[in-house]
């Protein structure tokens, strides 16, 4: 399941940055050409960055890439590694719902505001720390599904 939702992530996060490049390569090469530069570009790139940035939070937990002290890790008995790690993941469920909920609270109140270029509801931008703070409960939770029932952190003394 993981790895579904892994792989997923990063196809949307490839597909947003890609886009995003080529989107700010169109903006400075018409600027240049045309003498032209199109508002709306540069704030489409805006939200995908930021887009890009929350997902990538999920795709590195996803990973196991997030922040740890594996030197430390490695030098407890095997009960105590897997104990912290149960730790880390029901903390990392609590950062996850408070993202989650931070996120779908600024959708709530600023759903009526507006982007200057497109006119468009900046929750969509706004959007981006809800879906990521989602992704990684499930993910998180997973991981503590997995740590409870077959107790491997991962970490090799």
């Amino acid at each position: 399941m993981t790895r579904y939702i892994g792989r997923s992530l990063e196809g949307l996060g490839i597909a947003l940055a890609g886009s995003m490049v080529a989107l700010l390569f169109f903006q400075v090469c018409s600027r240049y050409l045309a003498g032209y530069s199109p508002v709306w570009a540069s704030e489409i790139a805006q939200a995908q960055f930021v887009w890009v940035c929350f997902i990538g939070f999920a795709i590195a937990l996803d990973r196991g890439n997030h922040v740890s002290l594996e030197y430390l890790l490695k030098r407890l008995p095997a009960r105590m590694r897997l104990a912290l790690a149960i730790v880390s993941e029901c903390l990392m469920l609590g950062f996850a719902l408070t993202m989650a909920y931070g996120g779908v609270v600024l959708v709530a109140r600023l759903k009526d505001s507006v982007t200057s270029g497109l006119g468009i509801s900046v929750a969509w931008i706004y959007a981006a720390p809800a879906f990521a703070g989602i992704a990684m409960f499930i993910l998180a939770s997973i991981r503590l599904r997995a740590l409870v029932r077959h107790g491997d952190t991962g970490v090799e003394p």
